[in-house]
């Protein structure tokens, strides 16, 4: 449900323009520049190109000098840093056309101003002019400087780990994702470049021609929860499209049976030899394109009744179905396992599917999946070196987290139905956290999760935390392409104590996930094994609640005389863990979802918690020398009342 947060873009249309990713209302920018004082005039436009990446250009007129620099400091105080222009250019007066309007295309172009200007300073070391084709590779923009910061310009978590592996491929320098945090720039990462020492690069070669292939590590753990959940949807991933335009049904199935062929994972089943689990590519497998007429009001049932059960027997863990509205209006469902893809395989599938569909001829994927768990069986050696830091990270027995449940637990039931609630942050706090975080050389993953872990600690009385949360797992250059399901669950613990100011934790925070990130490979399954927990059949090992965030560009897409575009529908939510925040960060605002298990929690109190989380955000945005121990909320003091309730009902005998 959507909360009262939700963000309204005001402003025309014509009005608005998109940079980096963000949406920004020029005349917003212009009404700031006017309020400044010694500024007469103030007009803005756009520079540069899609490709070299675009930018705010300001034209100012005023009595006396203006401080371009000061102007640039006085936006940042209300403005956040994607909507301050990256030069400001004083002139004598604007230029106008004959209807007395101001003649945007007269403006001159902002790299003949010298002073007052931001400084673009080239690269000039094989070193950087390296390091600025990859980052142009990895943010999309070429037109980068040895000074600009790497998390301003539209880097996150994701683009870090294709950073640190492209720059290992081309270079034969392995970067620790410290690296890049602590040295966001072209100029500071060439330093610590010129000071390492050098790690070949090694590809990732095809496997030998088998029968049966191993399992991932994190293929075997959904290979035995599906086994103890046969009827569960749980780790079904699915992709939904409204398509407009004249459809043509036999191209459809033709490019979805040519993305099966080209990827093999979809065309992958797996079945128990010797009690062992294995996986087994068919040479060959095609789609049925099923097909249903329904209304408008029918769509939803029709999809949720599309999403079902999958045999992990049976290949394909794929299917495909269309929903016809009318000739040219059409629902197109895609559902597959998650045992065979993850969130960025259905960014390759999608974008293979559409080129296909278009009739663009795709190259040869020179390694698949298998490929991969092969090679990664046979490095286990590297794996294994990751173990003592996670030894050390464990050391102290884990107290499982007591979260205020509304209901008592059912015995030996993991999984149960889930809901979600929903809440946006508006456009101002949307700016305020993005920029907090660039500010604080931090994330906006660690700020977020930050804040999770005091609200956590003060709902449960509880001082020591831990956290799922899951990384992509393509720490390899050559898995870019690759359909499959890599991603690692990786287990972060932290110590919100109430005698620390919010901004050491967060420090705390920050160190902690790069270190934990770092060690992601060893498998959470091999943890668990390797610290002998006494299990709860009611519990997940470690923690049982978890935090993501998932970074989303625009998925619409126009193909040929198609339009396909996203299309949001309620589902059908089951959880294996009782409380999960799932952060979306998309280009205009950042959504926060809860899911939470109905067995456990009334909707009311997920409620509750937001209020606290939003609470807290503000509150450190706001002055991030707070003592945790200062911060007081509601969920806090129900808490501290059930402990003070079941002190008082203790009797004491001497």
């Amino acid at each position: 449900m959507a909360g009262r947060w939700e963000h309204r873009v005001s402003g025309r249309k014509d009005d608005q323009v998109k940079i980096r990713g963000y949406r920004i209302e020029i005349g917003e920018v212009e009404n700031r520049l006017s309020e400044i004082a010694g500024i007469k005039e103030a007009v803005v436009t756009v520079r540069g190109e899609e490709k070299t990446g675009k930018y705010l250009c300001a034209y100012v007129t005023g009595e006396e000098k203006i401080d371009t620099e000061k102007v640039k400091q006085e936006l940042g105080r209300s403005l956040p840093d994607y909507m301050v222009p990256e030069y400001v250019v004083e002139m004598e007066k604007l230029p106008l056309t004959r209807n007395g309007k101001v003649d945007r295309k007269a403006l001159p172009a902002p790299e003949k101003q010298g002073e007052g200007s931001v400084s673009y300073e080239a690269p000039v070391s094989g070193i950087e002019k390296k390091l600025a084709e990859i980052w142009g590779e990895v943010l999309g923009i070429d037109r980068l400087g040895v000074n600009d910061n790497f998390f301003e310009r539209g880097g996150h978590s994701l683009k870090v780990t294709r950073l640190v592996a492209q720059i290992h491929k081309q270079t034969n320098v392995r970067l620790s994702y410290k690296d890049v945090f602590e040295r966001p720039t072209i100029r500071l990462l060439a330093e610590c470049m010129g000071k390492a020492e050098q790690h070949k690069f090694r590809v990732i070669k095809p496997a030998s021609e088998a029968a049966f292939y191993p399992l991932s590590s994190e293929q075997k753990r959904m290979f035995i929860q599906q086994q103890i959940y046969p009827e569960s949807t749980s780790y079904n991933i699915s992709l939904v499209y409204h398509v407009e335009g004249p459809l043509n049904k036999a191209k459809i199935k033709d490019a979805f049976n040519r993305l099966i062929q080209r990827h093999e994972s979809l065309r992958t089943c797996f079945t128990l030899v010797e009690d062992n689990p294995v996986q087994r590519v068919l040479d060959h497998t095609e789609i049925d394109l099923s097909e249903t007429v329904c209304e408008e009001e029918q769509i939803e049932e029709a999809i949720h009744s599309f999403i079902r059960p999958f045999h992990l027997e049976q290949a394909p863990l794929f299917r495909v179905g269309l929903i016809k509205q009318s000739s040219k209006n059409h629902i197109l469902m895609i559902d597959m396992h998650h045992i065979i893809s993850d969130g960025m395989s259905v960014d390759l599938i999608a974008a293979d599917f559409f080129d296909l569909y278009a009739g663009v001829e795709l190259p040869k994927l020179p390694i698949q999946y298998k490929d991969y768990v092969v090679w990664q069986n046979e490095n286990k050696d590297e794996v294994q070196k990751q173990e003592d830091y996670w030894m050390e990270i464990f050391k102290k027995d884990v107290s499982p987290l007591e979260l205020p449940n509304d209901f008592k637990r059912n015995m030996g039931v993991l999984e149960s139905e889930a809901s979600i609630a929903s809440f946006v942050l508006d456009k101002d706090l949307t700016g305020k956290v993005r920029d907090f975080a660039v500010r604080k050389n931090s994330s906006l993953f660690v700020l977020l999760l930050a804040v999770y872990n005091v609200i956590l600690s003060k709902c449960c009385a509880q001082e020591d935390i831990v956290v799922g949360t899951a990384t992509s797992g393509r720490n390899h250059d050559d898995l870019t392409r690759v359909v499959g399901m890599f991603v690692k669950t990786v287990p972060l613990r932290n110590f919100p104590a109430e005698d620390k100011i919010f901004y050491r934790f967060l420090e705390e925070v920050h160190q902690n996930s790069l270190l934990s990130f770092q060690n992601q490979d060893y498998p959470f399954d091999m943890l668990v094994s390797k610290l002998n927990l006494d299990r709860d059949l009611n519990r997940n090992p470690l923690f049982d609640t978890f935090f993501q965030i998932q970074y989303f560009e625009e998925r619409k897409k126009e193909v040929g005389d198609l339009v396909f575009h996203p299309y949001t529908y309620k589902k059908n939510n089951t959880s294996q863990f009782e409380l999960e925040l799932s952060v979306e960060e998309e280009q205009e605002q950042i959504e926060f979802h809860f899911y939470y298990s109905t067995h456990l929690y009334k909707n009311k109190t997920i409620h509750k918690l937001w209020n606290d989380y939003l609470q807290v955000l503000r509150t450190v945005l706001q002055d991030d020398q707070v003592k945790l121990g200062d911060i007081r909320l509601g969920m806090e003091n129900k808490k501290k009342k059930e402990i003070r309730k079941l002190h008082d009902s203790i009797q004491f005998n001497f």
